[in-house]
């Protein structure tokens, strides 16, 4: 995807990739400029989240908002990584610090949903993400006065609604690096 246009600008960072019933996606984060009164431009930039889809791997198109800002509102956004589900496809990263979620039926259009930080955090990020059917998991790390701790996040209705759980936390800092489903069942590392 490298040699497509819509992956030529600057600032971009892509970080997960998935396939499902209607095509593929790409998820990831974008600098934008800052924008002051009247929609002029401002010092800086920010950043956004990004999603990218297409049919059959050539022609991608970027996605947009499926409601105002899901991508690109106000505070700091990013997509870490994707998974297809029963519905349509389910993406994970961050919004400001706190936990984020988007859902998307085709991969065209997103809606973006911030999930509670888990008791004892301060700031929260999800960092991997699968499916099995109807059912989505998600992992991440969360900071607090204590340290850093590994937290999960479960889905039965495809990421509609979202439930969180705590994980042991071991001796050493173990964040959860990655997230496989198979038959029904969640393994992590």
């Amino acid at each position: 995807a490298d040699g497509e246009t819509v992956f030529a600008a600057s600032g971009l960072v892509t970080a997960g990739v998935a396939a499902g019933r209607d095509g593929y996606v790409i998820v990831g984060s974008r600098q934008v400029p800052n924008t002051g009164a009247a929609g002029r431009a401002a010092a800086g930039t920010h950043t956004v989240a990004a999603a990218w889809w297409s049919a059959g791997l050539t022609g991608w198109l970027r996605a947009g908002d499926a409601t105002a800002g899901a991508l690109d509102g106000a505070g700091p956004r990013q997509m870490l990584a994707v998974t297809a589900a029963a519905d349509g496809f389910v993406a994970v990263g961050s919004h400001g610090t706190r936990p984020s979620v988007w859902t998307t039926g085709d991969g065209r259009l997103w809606t973006q949903t911030d999930l509670p930080l888990p008791a004892g955090a301060r700031s929260a990020v999800l960092r991997t993400v699968a499916a099995s059917g109807r059912v989505v998991v998600a992992a991440g790390v969360a900071s607090g006065v204590a340290g850093q701790f590994p937290f999960v996040a479960r889905s039965a209705d495809a990421g509609r609604t979202w439930s969180e759980s705590a994980l042991p936390v071991p001796a050493e800092p173990a964040p959860v690096s990655a997230l496989a489903a198979a038959d029904g069942r969640f393994t992590m590392t």
